[in-house]
């Protein structure tokens, strides 16, 4: 798992280096962790439990959620951020405190596909919002609008 873990920050790091250099640092400064650990434990033979300590692992999730929390994240970002929490929740090693916060993150993912796929969101914010499909009526008539413009231009 740990590997998994380096190897996945450190293709965040690379990949969010210009796009979300706030993810990048994040993500470097959680691989000088992970080593300096690995780097403690390793004289003593001990094995790394220390995977178990919910703070270890928040802060393991955290460079992979602060990608996530971005709607305009690259998709390779993403893909990288998303597998890394799948990866956590199906080893069972995000605490109870984080899996609302992966769920948070998660809506927003949602709702930027969703805009992306042309369905609109409620303009509220707040938890209630609900995914609504685009009014067929108005994107017809818009189709049509771009069509004649395309024949006249």
């Amino acid at each position: 798992m740990l590997r998994h873990v380096e190897v996945d920050l450190q293709t965040l790091s690379q990949e969010a280096r210009r796009s979300l250099p706030a993810v990048k640092e994040a993500a470097e400064r959680v691989l000088g962790d992970i080593r300096r650990a690995s780097a403690a434990l390793a004289p003593t033979g001990g094995a790394l439990d220390v995977y178990r300590h919910a703070a270890f692992i928040s802060q393991l999730l955290h460079p992979f959620t602060l990608a996530c929390n971005h709607a305009d994240a690259s998709k390779r970002v993403l893909t990288v951020a998303l597998a890394a929490i799948q990866r956590f929740v199906t080893a069972d090693l995000v605490p109870a405190a984080e899996y609302a916060n992966i769920i948070r993150v998660l809506e927003i993912q949602v709702r930027a596909a969703w805009s992306w796929a042309g369905g609109t969101t409620t303009q509220s914010g707040g938890a209630n919002d609900q995914l609504r499909p685009r009014d067929p009526r108005r994107h017809a008539r818009t189709c049509r609008r771009r069509a004649t413009r395309r024949r006249c231009g």
